[in-house]
């Protein structure tokens, strides 16, 4: 027998023409979602035109996503998580018991990206410890406040434990270039 796609024959071509073919005319097949974890629904579906560097059609893209059934799925990014759960012999108790299961999982990897982003965030903080003030306060004899980050100094210490840090602050911003450029010496 002979075997079709479409007007093409696929017993005459060779991978390369397999290959092309694939990507024109078939796409990829889903079974169970087994997608790119990276993409979408909708971009693993538009994923072989995209390779063929051609753009997926509107009226095409809705009439493969209603074939597919995905529809509820278009903008969803699989997890990677697989669950099975085959404790009882109910499937329904044992579908509702997976979804927990999976619940929780997704959870757990929320919990674990956010945990992460703290992490890199606070690795730029400095300890609290002896050594690592950013401003030395001097009351006697004389009267001194200085920036160690940046060498500003007053001689009005009342001012600044009364929380006038203004000059502090822009001192700091300019030094380290996070001053907006409509920062005026009015204060922030």
């Amino acid at each position: 027998g002979r075997v079709f796609i479409g007007d093409t024959e696929l017993g005459p071509l060779n991978e390369k023409q397999l290959t092309l073919l694939r990507r024109k005319k078939v796409g990829f097949v889903f079974q169970q979602f087994n997608l790119l974890p990276t993409l979408t629904a909708a971009e693993n579906i538009a994923f072989p035109l995209t390779l063929a560097k051609r753009r997926p059609d509107a009226a095409w893209m809705d009439q493969v996503v209603s074939t597919v059934g995905l529809s509820d799925r278009l903008r969803h990014k699989p997890s990677g998580i697989v669950i099975e759960n085959t404790e009882t012999r109910s499937q329904l108790q044992n579908k509702e018991k997976a979804i927990q299961l999976l619940k929780s999982r997704l959870y757990e990897q929320v919990i674990e990206e956010r945990n992460a982003k703290r992490t890199i965030i606070e690795a730029g903080k400095k300890k609290i410890e002896w050594g690592s003030q950013i401003r030395n306060y001097v009351l006697h004899p004389y009267k001194l406040v200085k920036d160690v980050r940046t060498g500003v100094e007053t001689s009005d210490p009342d001012s600044v434990l009364e929380g006038e840090i203004d000059a502090f602050l822009k001192a700091y911003l300019m030094s380290d270039g996070q001053a907006s450029a409509d920062f005026n010496d009015d204060g922030l």
